[in-house]
């Protein structure tokens, strides 16, 4: 298939973790592909999400964005081993800002906005997915928000949308407890808009999309703005104070502990001192 669109503005932010393609006309897909090591996100692919949401916002050749994983899984979340050991104060303060506006710019893209989670989505990148317009998950798939694992206050827009969801009560259960949410609850809480096998996720996901585009264009973009107007509002307000508690407790002898332990045998460390 002949490209309709310019995929050189987009070779900045591809490398050996994600490839952005064009499956069908007009839709822009970015499939994270370090599957063996469970898709995590390189610190330098969180850090220029904000750029490359603006960029996609602004490319009149792009009808919808397409986020997926591959192998299985769809994402780890941050690179704990490539960029959370030894963060100095003024990097906590610049990974505040930044995690308000990955979020904030992803609600400002005015194409539709579809993430296929096909496998487990843990940490940030749960709360990623959930900043989508369409989610749609694979029978394997679950949620998990593990910050408070790690000694950290969850925050990456993950306790301005999970409550929204799911309520205060049920909220703190995932949040603070670290509880799973597979894909058949998530299914029935509204989490997800559709789910299904493994093999199959990508065309269901590419249906519910194309349905929608098929929609009067105008309507579609508006209705949009309408409905993410109150989305983006407790972004701003909540990711500000949530993101202030994370990266506070990110300088905890806490945190240190636990990512240290974290790296060297893969498992949480849960020797808490509560400083």
């Amino acid at each position: 298939m002949e490209s309709s669109i310019d995929l050189t503005p987009y070779r900045p932010y591809q490398h050996d973790a994600a490839l952005f393609d064009e499956p069908r006309e007009g839709i822009l897909r970015l499939t994270l592909t370090r599957p063996e090591k469970w898709n995590p996100l390189p610190q330098e692919m969180h850090d220029t999400l904000p750029e490359l949401f603006s960029t996609i916002a602004a490319d009149r050749t792009i009808d919808a964005f397409v986020l997926r994983g591959s192998g299985g899984v769809f994402s780890s979340g941050g690179d704990v081993k490539g960029g959370m050991q030894n963060r100095h104060a003024g990097e906590v303060v610049e990974m505040h800002r930044i995690a308000v506006r990955i979020m904030t710019r992803l609600l400002e893209i005015p194409q539709l906005t579809l993430c296929i989670v096909n496998g487990p989505a843990i940490g940030f990148s749960a709360n990623l997915a959930l900043h989508f317009d369409f989610l749609v998950a694979s029978e394997n798939a679950y949620f998990q928000e593990t910050h408070a694992a790690f000694g950290t206050v969850p925050g990456d827009g993950s306790m301005s949308i999970w409550p929204l969801l799911l309520g205060p009560a049920r909220a703190r259960e995932y949040l603070l407890g670290g509880a799973r949410l597979d894909a058949a609850e998530a299914l029935r809480l509204g989490f997800v808009n559709r789910v299904a096998p493994l093999d199959e996720v990508d065309a269901v996901g590419m249906e519910l999309l194309e349905g929608v585009m098929a929609m009067a264009p105008l309507a579609v973009r508006l209705g949009k703005m309408v409905i993410n107007t109150p989305l983006r509002a407790a972004a701003e307000q909540s990711l500000n104070l949530s993101m202030a508690a994370e990266m506070a407790t990110m300088l905890s002898e806490d945190f240190k502990n636990s990512v240290d332990t974290f790296a060297k045998t893969g498992r949480w460390g849960q020797d808490w001192k509560g400083r």
